[in-house]
């Protein structure tokens, strides 16, 4: 009654009205296509309950360079999701969506991105979201630590680390070796080239600045 009831008495100020280049979908579902039906066909009775709903953004600077789709599966009292993620480990799903979240939001940066999603779950109640989140960050660290001085990495750090977290870092790893690379190196530098062209000077370094970020927000913290 009430989502009823609010078009007709409630009343928006200083309402942003989509301008034409915002209105990429509308105009893309008008285009002509070439419609194919893949799978198996309609089923002939139509379902008690049917939910439908389209969803879309305008155009922002950072964009996938790879086809984006997902499909959800409801079945016997269960939910399957499946989604590009390119075989994502389960640690690593929860911080890439809240990286991936921030960009959709309109934060091109990569930086600021990885930073938002420590932020989000760093402290979250749940002790698994914290721990997904935590894990990440502190891989990025310790990547940087072992690239920058690797002797002192390996002298003060790698004999005390939790096993747990090392058993963690082996399976991420082994997932990841599923799904090889045909060329990583022209993989990196293309996609350097691209977020410079977008306005991210630092390119792929880009990524590790998030390092810098927590840092001065705990530091702000702090005092």
């Amino acid at each position: 009654a009430a989502a009823v009831a609010a078009p007709l008495h409630a009343k928006w100020n200083n309402l942003r009205q989509l301008v034409p280049e915002q209105q990429e979908a509308a105009w893309l579902k008008g285009r002509p296509s070439d419609d194919r039906h893949i799978g198996a066909p309609p089923a002939a009775t139509p379902p008690r309950n049917l939910v439908q709903a389209t969803f879309s953004r305008p155009y922002i600077a950072h964009a996938s360079m790879a086809p984006s789709c997902a499909l959800a599966e409801f079945r016997d009292g269960h939910l399957t999701v499946r989604s590009h993620g390119q075989g994502m480990h389960p640690l690593r799903k929860l911080p890439s969506m809240a990286h991936e979240m921030s960009h959709g939001y309109g934060f091109g940066d990569e930086g600021i991105c990885n930073f938002l999603a420590f932020v989000a779950g760093a402290n979250h109640p749940n002790a698994y979201i914290a721990y997904c989140t935590r894990l990440d960050y502190w891989e990025t660290l310790a990547e940087a630590c072992l690239e920058n001085n690797p002797a002192q990495y390996n002298i003060r750090y790698r004999n005390t680390i939790p096993r747990g977290i090392v058993n963690d870092q082996h399976a991420i790893r082994a997932q990841h070796r599923k799904f090889k690379e045909l060329a990583p190196e022209v993989r990196y530098q293309v996609y350097d080239g691209y977020l410079k062209a977008q306005g991210i000077a630092s390119g792929m370094l880009n990524y590790n600045e998030v390092l810098m970020l927590v840092e001065a927000w705990k530091k702000s913290s702090r005092e």
